[in-house]
């Protein structure tokens, strides 16, 4: 094995991440989540990426399967038009591999942000969101 350094590790995690190869995909989410309601209420749901880390953004469709929405970057934002109770999962991609966390939810039609962040560890910041 060829010692690589730390900061070209890190660039070259980025550069696959950006490319989509050696991205997880949601791989690392296969738990089995509660499908997202039938639910006429519409909202909407803001992802806060406040870590060093970037991360896919899962959303649980109605028989528990993961749709892609996308990759967020450190320090980026993103929001969705969604529903009531429809659950999403957030997949971050650190030094010591996948994380999953979620399900995360709007609780009603006034929506909510989410803001993973990384403290002691992963974690949300939910603002009014359920999880």
């Amino acid at each position: 094995m060829i010692a690589c350094p730390a900061p070209l590790r890190s660039a070259l995690t980025i550069a696959l991440l950006l490319t989509g190869l050696g991205s997880a995909r949601g791989e690392e989410c296969q738990a089995n989540f509660a499908p997202s309601p039938g639910t006429d209420w519409q909202s909407r749901i803001a992802f806060h990426n406040d870590t060093n880390y970037a991360m896919r953004l899962l959303w649980v469709d109605f028989n528990g399967g993961l749709k892609d929405y996308g990759l967020l970057q450190p320090y980026e934002n993103t929001g969705f038009k969604t529903y009531v109770g429809h659950n999403w999962v957030v997949e971050v991609y650190t030094e010591e591999g996948p994380e999953c966390l979620g399900p995360i939810s709007a609780p009603d039609q006034n929506g909510c942000n989410l803001h993973v962040v990384n403290d002691a560890g992963l974690g949300f910041n939910a603002d009014q969101c359920d999880f």
